[in-house]
């Protein structure tokens, strides 16, 4: 947050509030995971790069983690969507 606040120009309280502003419940670290999944899933269907490093391409720092939040978002395995036909 520190630094999407820095780069936009505008405090960490006004960034909350932006997202809020969204839609009721919505966080930044929301809408910054529901990015990072968007950007996993395009690469899990046009790459040939593992698991692993897609996680770690897109922010996700812990492997184990990005599976997991992957199934919560999408209710499918990152290996299983790559799996789906187009």
């Amino acid at each position: 947050m520190d630094t999407m606040s820095r780069e936009l120009g505008i405090c960490k309280t006004k960034l909350c509030k932006l997202a809020s502003s969204i839609g009721p419940g919505e966080t930044i670290n929301h809408l910054i995971t529901q990015k990072r999944l968007q950007q996993a899933k395009i690469l899990l269907k046009n790459s040939d790069k593992s698991i692993s490093e897609i996680a770690e391409a897109v922010g996700f720092n812990d492997y184990n983690y990005f599976p997991r939040i992957f199934k919560k978002y999408y209710g499918i395995s990152p290996r299983d969507y790559r799996k789906q036909k187009p």
